[in-house]
């Protein structure tokens, strides 16, 4: 029941407001939670085996035996001395109480402060690089979410509404292509010229020069729309 109602995040994709959440959650998860895991394990692992070994066995009757008695137990414990739940107490019935001690203290420190905030400093920066590029990746979440429900539908139903022209790419292979027009606009705003000039300030004497210029610059600009119907179309 608890997968099934989190499965629902999934259908959000659709939506910039929420999809993002469920992206940002996805990208934690399978990138820096699985990263942090890994070595958290090697550490919990290690520990636990050295700390069980440092506990004398109790016998059956006694009463007060020691949590970090068995293998499971002792990891059982350093899990809650991650989450903030243990207690650094002295163990009186293992070998080296001492060493008993350092070695809880040393994992703390390897595990509650060093990892736990590299992990958070590897979710803000998740979060932050996500939150960079949103529109885009809401738009291609947004897409997938199209293209999954497309499949659902009857073939009779998806042809309908289908657009563009089949074209067969090699013997088997056929892709539906849609017809693109490309113009190269930075290389059109470089040939189109523009003239500046202020009437109020213009001489009688100067006028003759002025439509002079202005239908050598009027040429240009017929060119220039000249060269963008010879630009090459392109179709995908």
């Amino acid at each position: 029941m608890a997968l099934g109602w989190a499965n629902m995040l999934y259908y959000t994709r659709g939506f910039q407001s929420m999809g993002m959440y469920s992206v940002m959650i996805q990208k934690v998860i399978l990138h820096d939670v699985l990263k942090f895991l890994f070595v958290y394990i090697v550490f919990l692992l290690g520990f636990g085996v050295a700390l069980a070994s440092l506990i004398e066995k109790c016998p059956k009757d006694h009463k007060d035996c020691s949590s970090y008695g068995s293998f499971s137990d002792a990891v059982l414990e350093l899990f809650k001395l991650t989450i903030g739940l243990g207690d650094l107490n002295i163990q009186q019935n293992s070998k080296y109480p001492i060493l008993f001690l350092f070695l809880l203290i040393t994992y703390v420190i390897l595990t509650f402060v060093l990892l736990l905030n590299m992990l958070i400093a590897l979710m803000g920066e998740t979060v932050e690089n996500v939150s960079k590029e949103s529109e885009r990746i809401w738009r291609l979440q947004r897409a997938r979410t199209i293209l999954e429900f497309e499949k659902m539908l009857p073939e009779w139903l998806r042809s309908r509404f289908r657009t563009g022209e089949l074209c067969k790419v090699a013997e088997e292979d056929f892709r539906l292509c849609l017809r693109i027009n490309e113009v190269k606009w930075t290389e059109w705003k470089t040939h189109v010229s523009f003239l500046n000039e202020d009437p109020g300030s213009v001489r009688r004497t100067d006028f003759n020069k002025i439509q002079d210029s202005s239908r050598s610059n009027s040429k240009t600009t017929l060119n220039a729309f000249e060269e963008i119907d010879e630009f090459p179309e392109t179709s995908v």
